[in-house]
């Protein structure tokens, strides 16, 4: 195993390498100088005031051996007194054994002071700091919570967001360094719940914490670096509000170059999502030769990949490209099963995607197990490929890892959600740390977040934003057995500003062409709205209400079905539904010109629109699913064509599983509907929310997605299904074509009046315009 020194274990900034430099001295000092503490020398250890019971007194000893904390000259020690600024400072400069810096001080208070020159060694160090009005106040006693951040600047750990201590606020300025050295054993509280964060810092009790802090740097033997990202989604160019990948690789190949600059291993992991259906996706689809997203992960020299859901919007042969075009990075995913897609099964036989990878980085082995989220099939188009449990997959990998003498492991996870993992740790054993992926969060201060695995060892838990605008920073301190001792005070969310370095040859290879594709789409004009086109996502949006966006997707579906009725041998469609989860441009398109790109930043995903054959009751169920939601949004949120009907917040909801695979409680929410056929008769389906016409006929129109059954949509089945062989995207380009303008007089904006319906909405506020 690598040896690392403690210089190794820090930011690569000078502040911190100086940080390094003193426990680097500090700890050679105590190997070479600290005798053992046995009882003979406690009992004959010649302070009056240290009692033999003393919990203390073994680390008084060792300090006091060494010269590095004093008794007085009357014999006694002085257990209870508190511990100055000036004295604190001595202390830890004498066991680094730092000469004194000469004058001129940083600090205006010093001239004169007996422990001037050990503050200043200590300050250029980087470890303390003085007041805003340029003083140091070397007389003040130490709290025992400014103890706490010293230490933990001193040990380099990252702040934890959580502790046990009731008496320390929440998000203080103290309470990371407080709560991550409780976890490692270094400080310690009055009571189990209790720290007294604004008491003084005793003599005894800072012998005991120095001590232990030395002994916690003593154990670590390796330090690793994460590097990690998650969602990159094609976020490929650079705007205004994302820096491009280009940006994003040549600041992950800095941060990388320099935490390996002195021989400490590092390793870069992608948790999933590594791509998502768009404009900048379809320069790559649309190009044989070239597959861009891909070529951002070759050039930023990714270790291994996990497997998100969005790699599966295409279906298993997209996934498949993208991975054959990654050369021979890994993928991982211990609960997902291939073997009913061959073109993926192969890379399973090859290597390529396994349960887990090894990676071995400066004669290291780092074992990374991946998870993919269990409802993929409910979210994604996986075809024949489907998910397991996570839990039992995840430590049956782990065991066998473990099994085979891979002492460092990690966890590679997409599961939608960071709480998901969060809660997934604590059931688990023998992962070091969790890279997870999916929910998007922000971390910020609370970066690493901390869990407890079933064995009490805290484990940290990371994940990133996504669209490249960080690079994730975890560093870890193993010790010889490889056990996690400590995440290291370099962990930190690293953003990627929009201006900085870029590297060459993405800029050429990636960013140029995907550009070219784009402007291309931009430029080409389909028709014009008179009216603004609402396709925000939320409150109110197309997740929580009929937008006009949502109706042109859903007349789009009709208008393309009825025009491929004849080809296909099907009837024409009677009804539409468009999912507000799968209209994503999140935003509103002004009046004017509509262009070709303006419909793939809508119709973002792999979908083909379908035509199936149902009855009355699926479709309640159907309308049912669409509204359980609110007034909470969600992506299942409906969109339709061909129907009006009202609904009653107050009434029943419809109740499925926790997978979205089963109704278990039809609703009872819809209180009116009425479709008109394609050839313009009426059907009366539910009338004071009574379904009258369940055994009626429809032609349904929807995205294969929805007619297979997902995103809750459990009432359609696929074994009736017929693909129409044209996505939404380019039916609704398909139908705005046609329609040249699109007027608010069959489009308005519904959003501007919150109590104007022109399809559906809440009893008592519905109108047809």
């Amino acid at each position: 195993m690598h040896h690392a020194t403690f210089a190794d274990r820090f930011d690569t900034s000078a502040g911190t390498r100086r940080i390094a430099l003193v426990i680097v001295l500090v700890a050679a000092m105590l190997a070479a100088l600290l005798p053992a503490t046995t009882s003979a020398v406690a009992d004959e250890h010649g302070f009056s005031d240290v009692s033999d019971d003393n919990v203390h007194l073994d680390n008084i000893l060792r300090l006091s051996a060494s010269g590095v904390l004093e008794g007085f000259e009357d014999g006694t020690f002085g257990p209870g007194l508190p511990v100055t600024r000036g004295q604190l400072a001595s202390i830890m400069a004498r066991a680094a054994e730092l000469e004194p810096a000469e004058a001129p001080y940083d600090f205006t208070d010093l001239e004169g002071n007996v422990h001037a020159g050990n503050i200043q060694v200590l300050a250029d160090a980087g470890i303390i700091a003085g007041f805003e009005d340029g003083t140091f106040r070397p007389s003040m006693n130490v709290q025992r919570d400014q103890a706490a951040s010293l230490m933990a600047r001193w040990l380099g750990v990252a702040p934890q967001a959580d502790g046990p201590f009731e008496d320390v606020a929440t998000g203080s300025v103290h309470a990371g360094a407080i709560a991550a050295l409780n976890s490692i054993g270094v400080l310690r509280g009055t009571t189990d719940t209790t720290f007294e964060p604004a008491a003084p810092i005793e003599r005894q009790q800072t012998a005991s914490v120095v001590v232990r802090t030395l002994d916690v740097a003593d154990e670590v033997e390796l330090t690793l670096t994460v590097f990690h990202i998650n969602d990159g989604e094609s976020a490929l160019l650079p705007t205004d509000e994302f820096p491009g990948a280009a940006r994003f690789v040549a600041d992950l190949t800095d941060l990388r170059d320099a935490a390996e600059a002195d021989g400490s291993p590092s390793v870069t992991v992608s948790a999933g999502d590594n791509f998502l259906a768009g404009p900048r996706l379809n320069a790559s689809l649309d190009d044989p030769d070239a597959f861009y997203d891909a070529l951002v992960y070759t050039q930023g020299e990714f270790d291994v990949m996990a497997i998100g859901n969005h790699e599966f919007d295409f279906g298993p042969d997209v996934l498949a490209d993208f991975m054959a075009a990654t050369g021979d990075i890994p993928f991982v995913s211990a609960n997902l099963d291939v073997s009913g897609e061959p073109v993926l099964a192969a890379f399973e036989d090859d290597g390529k995607l396994a349960a887990s990878a090894v990676i071995t980085k400066s004669a290291t082995d780092i074992g990374v197990v991946g998870a993919t989220y269990e409802g993929l099939e409910s979210i994604s188009s996986p075809r024949n490929a489907t998910t397991g449990p996570v839990l039992a997959a995840v430590q049956a990998e782990v065991d066998a890892l473990t099994a085979d003498g891979v002492d460092i492991i990690l966890m590679a996870s997409h599961l939608q959600n960071l709480d998901t993992e969060l809660s997934l740790v604590p059931q688990l054993s023998g992962v070091d740390a969790v890279i997870g992926g999916g929910g998007g969060e922000a971390l910020g201060e609370s970066y690493p977040l901390m869990a407890m695995d079933a064995d009490g060892v805290h484990v940290p838990v990371v994940t990133v934003p996504g669209n490249y605008t960080d690079v994730g920073r975890l560093v870890l301190n193993f010790d010889a057995d490889g056990g996690l001792v400590f995440a290291g005070a370099g962990s930190q969310l690293v953003p990627v500003e929009l201006d900085g370095p870029v590297d060459p040859v993405l800029v050429e290879e990636v960013e140029s062409p995907v550009a070219a594709y784009v402007e291309a789409l931009a430029t080409n004009e389909l028709a014009t709205t008179e009216v603004a086109l609402d396709g925000r996502r939320q409150e109110p949006g197309v997740r929580d209400r009929e937008t006009n966006i949502g109706n042109l997707m859903a007349d789009a579906m009709l208008y393309s079905a009825r025009q491929r009725a004849a080809d296909f041998g099907v009837a024409e469609a009677d009804v539409a539904l468009q999912n507000g989860g799968g209209i994503r441009n999140d935003a509103v398109i002004p009046v004017g010109p509509v262009t070709e790109l303006d419909t793939y930043n809508i119709a973002a995903f792999f979908n083909l629109v379908s035509v199936a054959e149902i009855d009355g009751t699926a479709l309640r169920s159907a309308l049912e699913r669409s509204v359980s939601a609110l007034p909470d949004p969600s992506g299942g949120h409906g969109q339709w064509a061909g129907i009006t009907f009202t609904y009653d917040l107050d009434a029943a909801a419809q109740v499925r599983d926790e997978d979205n695979t089963e109704v278990l409680t039809e609703g009872e929410r819809i209180v009116d509907a009425v479709v008109t056929r394609a050839d313009d008769t009426e059907v009366v389906l539910v009338a004071d929310g009574v379904t009258v016409a369940p055994d009626e006929t429809f032609i349904m129109s929807s995205i294969d997605f929805l007619l297979t059954g997902q995103d809750g949509y459990v009432m359609f089945s696929a074994d009736d299904l017929t693909r129409l062989g044209v996505t939404y995207q380019q039916s609704l380009a398909e139908y705005i074509t046609f329609l040249g303008t699109i007027t608010a007089e069959d489009y308005p904006d519904v959003s501007v009046d919150a109590d104007t319906y022109t399809r559906f909405g809440p009893v008592g506020s519905f109108t047809i315009e």
